[in-house]
């Protein structure tokens, strides 16, 4: 399925969060791009723009990616695990991304990338599942691990989230560093 039709198909459903959101947060960049980097779900400067990763932890992401070689847009497409921006910027809850992951798992599998970058706990947790104890961000960042996405296997990196290098800025080297483990991973 094209990532338009993606679009659509979520444009058109009945999904938690979506009547008090502004707009839905999709994704972009390189629709073929071999990195796929996945966010927990949109906060206010992305409801507002409708774009991931457009505020201070999009300058973060940005930035990031540039130390690391990678040029976001080409080798980059990034998205979240929701679509819509929870309440307050609250975490979302189990149900909600249940609802939201058929999606996310729909363009990961149009995108076809050589590696998902997972940002942050909820990201990382979701490419967990249910069968695996998730340890935290902090013990499992910068270690791979697979994935099924419609039958193919895809390597999951799970790192900091950007926000995360605002609150703590002894985490930005090591977020550059996870970076850079991804492009020499492509």
């Amino acid at each position: 399925m094209a990532l338009r039709e993606i679009r659509d198909e979520i444009l058109q459903a009945d999904l938690p969060l979506s009547e008090e959101a502004s707009n839905m947060v999709f994704g972009r960049g390189n629709h073929d791009a071999p990195v796929f980097i996945v966010g927990e779900a949109p906060g206010e400067d992305e409801d507002r723009e409708g774009e991931p990763f457009v505020g201070r932890s999009g300058d973060v992401l940005s930035d990031g990616l540039s130390q690391a070689g990678l040029e976001e847009g080409e080798d980059t497409y990034i998205a979240n695990v929701v679509k819509y921006r929870p309440p307050n910027n609250r975490d979302p809850r189990v149900d909600e991304i249940q609802a939201h992951a058929p999606f996310l798992l729909e363009q990961i599998h149009a995108v076809h990338p050589a590696i998902i970058v997972s940002l942050g706990n909820t990201a990382s947790e979701f490419f967990k599942g249910d069968d695996e104890v998730f340890s935290g961000i902090t013990q499992e960042r910068g270690e791979t691990f697979s994935v099924d996405v419609h039958g193919v296997e895809h390597r999951v990196l799970p790192t900091f989230h950007p926000a995360a290098t605002l609150y703590d800025a002894s985490l930005k080297d090591t977020f550059i560093d996870d970076l850079n483990r991804v492009r020499e991973l492509i």
